[in-house]
């Protein structure tokens, strides 16, 4: 039998939930998943961004795709219509976002070649098929208590020669936000334009906020995000499972600046007049570490990393 043939007969095997295979039970997520979904158009981009990084790691690399987390489809659309493997299991906790995934899949006419199961990261051991050529994950592994124990077992599934490809926030990028935040108060003292204590509000939550991130020995039972990643760490995942690691950039290619704008504001939900005074008091800081880092790889929030099995 061909991985293809073990892959069906073991995808038949699963008990259905509605309309998809149930390796889990539903799971809502913390907040309405609609909320996440700010463009209902498919996009192709990180999809096809993903491809490309897979021919420089990985050339050549075709079978079956697992994605783990597929959320409103952002990765999922371009993976799929970048047609590279035979076909593709899409799995998330939630089925209101399997809903949302199918339904742009269905308007760029890419369902043929795809499954969809209802999969929570704790559940890993029902994933009864180790073959798979790529595993993806786009912002899943932070949410995940045992992270190590789970990377493994994604580890575990690849196929010789296959990939675990995923998407991370960085410990670097909050650790240096949350050190020149430190700095605002003070230099927006001196401004004439002090922080008013929501404000203050703001900035402390970001400092707590890298600290529960960067924590390794706390109770985290009960959060939705967990961690964020030193690159040692994730270099260190990838020697205890044998695999290979390459670190590929951010998904926009962009530099420290932009991302510390986009996060405080899109992420952090800093108020306009909050983010104006980050913009004048703290972008020429940003822009030295910018400056410093330009032959080097940038401070990103996030991170593209492939790890490939030998």
């Amino acid at each position: 039998m061909t991985d293809l043939d073990d892959y069906r007969a073991w995808l038949q095997s699963l008990p259905r939930r509605g309309a998809y295979h149930a390796l889990s039970p539903h799971r809502p997520y913390e907040t309405a998943e609609e909320g996440y979904d700010r463009d209902a158009a498919p996009s192709l981009y990180a999809g096809e961004l993903l491809t490309g990084m897979l021919s420089a790691v990985a050339p050549g690399l075709s079978g079956l795709c697992l994605e783990i987390g597929c959320g409103t489809g952002y990765l999922t659309c371009g993976l799929v219509d970048a047609g590279r493997f035979e076909r593709y299991l899409v799995t998330d906790g939630s089925e209101r976002f399997l809903d949302l995934t199918r339904a742009k899949l269905a308007r760029i006419g890419r369902l043929e070649t795809v499954d969809f199961a209802v999969f929570n990261g704790d559940d890993l051991r029902e994933i009864a098929f180790d073959r798979f050529a790529l595993i993806a994950l786009r912002s899943v592994l932070h949410h995940i208590a045992d992270y190590r124990g789970f990377f493994a077992g994604l580890a575990r599934r690849l196929k010789p020669g296959g990939v675990i490809a995923m998407l991370e926030p960085r410990a670097e990028f909050f650790l240096m936000t949350a050190t020149l935040l430190g700095f605002l108060p003070a230099l927006a003292e001196k401004d004439g334009a002090p922080l008013s204590a929501a404000e203050l509000g703001h900035v402390r939550l970001f400092d707590a906020t890298t600290r529960f991130y960067l924590d390794r020995t706390s109770d985290k039972t009960g959060a939705e995000d967990r961690y964020a990643f030193t690159t040692e760490e994730l270099a260190e995942l990838a020697s205890e499972n044998g695999l290979s690691f390459h670190r590929m950039g951010a998904e926009g290619k962009t530099g420290y600046g932009d991302d510390l704008v986009s996060y405080l504001a899109y992420c952090m939900s800093f108020p306009d007049e909050l983010m104006a005074k980050v913009k004048r008091l703290l972008a020429q800081s940003a822009r030295g570490i910018d400056e410093t880092l330009k032959d080097l790889s940038p401070i990103n929030a996030s991170e593209w990393l492939l790890f490939r099995r030998a």
